[in-house]
């Protein structure tokens, strides 16, 4: 069991380093829970798709006025 928290800490603060103090964690724990795959698993998709998100986001924030 200490094994497996170890290694979901770990990934959470790569995604920290990734996406940010804030959003990384967050974004880490509903990609987690979504898609069922491992602390590993998840943060090597989150780390591969990071130029996709960026992309995504500033495309939101330049076509969308809320």
């Amino acid at each position: 069991m200490q094994i497996r928290v170890k290694t979901t800490e770990r990934a959470e603060q790569s995604c920290a380093e990734i996406y940010g103090r804030e959003l990384g964690p967050a974004f880490f724990r509903a990609c987690l829970n979504t898609w069922g795959a491992g602390p590993a698993t998840t943060v090597a998709r989150l780390s591969d798709a990071r130029d996709l998100f960026e992309a995504a986001w500033k495309h939101y924030r330049v076509h969308c006025y809320f």
